[in-house]
């Protein structure tokens, strides 16, 4: 994996850290790769044993950090009829945190995001904090040989999973530098579906209103023209400027 065209890998609560995964992914990070991982990551080893420090196997010092105890989120439900309804209200400060906190990200936006199953703290010894949860540091960024990582103290994925749109817009801000679309918008989801000499351009509005916006395309493509109502769009400095109404999709067709 430290030969890899792959330029980001995202490992989704990796519980499980054998010692040649955990080598393989130093390695794929020091080769430039960029490594998003999410709390618990080498929690046990391949016997499904504790290892004394997470991350395993010396990862701890070269990604700069170190994880401590974990909060656990009793599920809503279970808690009993109060505590759901009011939530942290009727829970002194210091469990506050067991009731699905948000985290503050300050690194690489500014954004809070919900907490799901587990909020991990950390201890920082050569990485730079990018988030807490209440006074907590909960989640890190570091440079690791010619990559990075980017580690974060919660199941991210379930947040995602839940409903969280804010997750999605953070890992949409450390993915766009690394990996440019050859197709972006602001809003609107876009999609290029690409070949020699004609191609497809699916735009997407998945939000509750009609979205009017530019979308950049690559500079190849002369013609665009709507495929359902047969219409020619008009492109200029890179960009195809559509309506999309609300939970709808609009396709076009581009030509070289």
């Amino acid at each position: 994996m430290s030969k890899t065209a792959y330029k980001v890998l995202i490992v989704p609560w990796h519980l499980i850290g054998k010692k040649a995964t955990c080598e393989h992914l130093r390695r794929y990070a020091e080769g430039g790769g960029t490594l998003i991982l999410e709390t618990a990551f080498g929690l046990f080893d391949e016997r499904c044993f504790c290892n004394p420090e997470v991350p395993p196997y010396g990862l701890s010092e070269v990604f700069g950090y170190r994880e401590k105890e974990s909060y656990y989120f009793q599920p809503k439900g279970e808690r009993g009829p109060l505590a759901d309804i009011l939530g942290a209200a009727v829970l002194p400060q210091a469990e506050q945190i067991y009731d699905e906190p948000e985290i503050q990200f300050s690194e690489p936006l500014s954004i809070r995001v919900k907490a799901r199953t587990f909020v991990t703290p950390i201890d920082i010894t050569s990485a730079t904090a990018i988030a807490t949860c209440q006074s907590f540091t909960v989640a890190a960024k570091k440079q690791v040989g010619k990559g990075q990582i980017f580690y974060i103290g919660t199941n991210l994925g379930a947040s995602i999973a839940a409903g969280d749109e804010a997750g999605v817009e953070l890992l949409r801000a450390i993915l766009t530098p690394i990996v440019r679309p050859r197709v972006s918008s602001k809003t609107l989801r876009p999609r290029l579906i690409a070949s020699a000499k004609r191609s497809l351009l699916v735009v997407i509005n998945d939000t509750p209103r009609d979205e009017t916006e530019g979308i950049s395309h690559p500079a190849e493509y002369a013609r665009a023209n709507d495929i359902h109502s047969g219409k020619e769009l008009r492109l200029e400095n890179q960009r195809i400027q559509l309506t999309v109404p609300y939970e709808d999709a609009v396709v076009v067709q581009l030509d070289m």
